[in-house]
């Protein structure tokens, strides 16, 4: 048997015994946005709240619903101009004397699978690894490492993000928390990311290539 002959059959059976094998997935955290924009995959999409005037509860805006899992509502809140992540409205509660949250759970579900999500979180004090964003195939919390954005008032910003690194558009929804309440924070540009669905040709299309090229790999030799 010919050289291209043994080659096309090996590879003709090679797909026929083996499975086609499959990406591991996983989802990777980052506290660096820059870093998280490189390894994200397709468009990225913001929501920097400053389209609605403050003074108003939100629920859903495009396909996000962002939700609280306390007696807190979700509010838009431009009553501090010198910390925010985007030029003027931030997220807190509806108390004008407190805006911010403390213990809180805030979870953000889309209507359409996310490559990767992130959120800026705003507050006062040293860094705080406490805070975590979580979604159901992993978490990234703060860490003593993670980028500092210094913002011109007494507050810091920080920046927590999800990359399902097979580029997947595995993420349907991801929680913010701060599971004590040393650190009143809130809210500002929540981020992410669609990937456009890549085709991968199944088993048999491999197996149908290969059975061709042997076919008329023998035909040229006859």
């Amino acid at each position: 048997m010919k050289p291209a002959t043994l080659f096309w059959t090996f590879l003709l059976f090679s797909f026929i015994v083996m499975e086609h094998p499959k990406a591991s997935a996983a989802i990777v955290g980052y506290t660096d946005y820059a870093s998280f924009q490189s390894a994200a995959f397709g468009s990225e999409s913001v929501i920097d709240f400053d389209s609605i005037p403050g003074g108003n509860s939100i629920n859903t805006i495009d396909d996000v619903t962002f939700s609280s899992g306390g007696s807190m509502s979700v509010y838009v809140t431009d009553g501090i101009t010198d910390g925010t992540i985007s030029p003027d409205n931030f997220i807190g509660n509806a108390n004008f004397a407190f805006p911010e949250f403390e213990n809180e759970v805030i979870t953000m579900s889309f209507g359409t699978g996310r490559s990767a999500a992130g959120i800026f979180v705003v507050y006062e004090g040293s860094l705080s690894t406490s805070f975590s964003l979580t979604s159901a195939g992993g978490s990234q919390s703060l860490e003593a490492t993670s980028t500092v954005i210094d913002l011109p008032g007494p507050a810091n910003g920080y920046f927590l993000g999800l990359v399902d690194n097979t580029g997947a558009n595995s993420i349907n929804s991801v929680s913010l928390q701060n599971p004590t309440s040393d650190r009143p924070y809130y809210f500002d540009s929540q981020t992410s990311f669609i990937a456009s669905p890549v085709t991968i040709p199944e088993p048999g299309s491999f197996a149908m290539l290969a059975l061709v090229g042997s076919v008329v790999g023998c035909r040229r030799r006859r």
